[in-house]
């Protein structure tokens, strides 16, 4: 399995839990909401780009009686914020539970070949600015399979990491080098950091979620409260510590 597909597996069922193109979720995380194994949502408008780019005719047969609701708000290009609001208030209940109807009409969307192949077209976007993000996380001369791993889940949950804050860990980084124990604190480091950012942004429930994943996808192997499970991303994923 070459590293992308690890990464694309272990972030789709971080995202689904394995059901990838069906699953569809709220507004939990203040995006609106969130469809498919990239979590394509509203908030940061790659679900929009997504619908855009799946034919008309299958968005009218899905949606129906919908669609013009769809196509006034997701499809056409107006203001994000505006696109949020509608689809925050109108399309979840008072729990940010998305209502329904609406998840039936993107569970049915996600089972077309045509909107599945427009998802993976969508997540092979990703594999450049991961194999970048990987270059500068790496530990050795060359990036591992975990450490591009963990730089597409950044890439695909986090939108990265900006040039400014790399700038600032690296910075960082050989102050730290003296007080490292085990060869990935370096990407835990990394990991605390990038979740403590989503945290103090005030959205807690996110900022977990980010660390969860992140420090599974280090450790390979770890109990995670969120799931209720240990999971095993090596042997399930082929998640390793070999150069590729």
């Amino acid at each position: 399995m070459n590293p992308f597909d690890s990464a694309f597996n272990v972030t789709s069922w971080f995202e689904t839990g394995g059901e990838m193109f069906q699953t569809v979720s709220g507004n939990w995380d203040k995006q609106g909401m969130s469809f498919g194994p990239l979590q394509h949502n509203v908030g940061t408008c790659t679900l929009q780009c997504l619908l855009r780019e799946i034919p008309t005719d299958i968005l009218k047969e899905i949606f129906s009686s919908d669609y013009d609701e769809v196509f006034d708000i997701l499809i056409t290009p107006i203001k994000t914020a505006y696109q949020l609001n509608h689809v925050a208030t109108k399309w979840n209940d008072e729990r940010n539970r998305l209502l329904l109807k609406w998840t039936n009409y993107f569970k049915a969307l996600g089972k077309y070949p045509e909107v599945q192949q427009a998802i993976m077209n969508s997540a092979k976007k990703y594999a450049d600015a991961a194999q970048e993000l990987a270059e500068w996380l790496k530990e050795g001369d060359k990036p591992t399979v975990r450490e591009y791993c963990l730089a597409y889940d950044i890439c695909v949950q986090n939108g990265g990491i900006g040039t400014s804050v790399r700038a600032l860990y690296t910075l960082i980084r050989q102050p730290l080098k003296p007080f490292k124990k085990q060869g990935k604190d370096w990407l835990r480091f990394v990991a605390w950091n990038r979740a403590c950012y989503s945290y103090i942004r005030g959205n807690t429930a996110f900022a977990i979620d980010v660390l969860e994943r992140k420090l599974a996808i280090i450790e390979g192997t770890m109990y995670m409260r969120g799931r209720k499970e240990s999971v095993d991303l090596d042997t399930r994923f082929g998640v390793s510590d070999e150069v590729y």
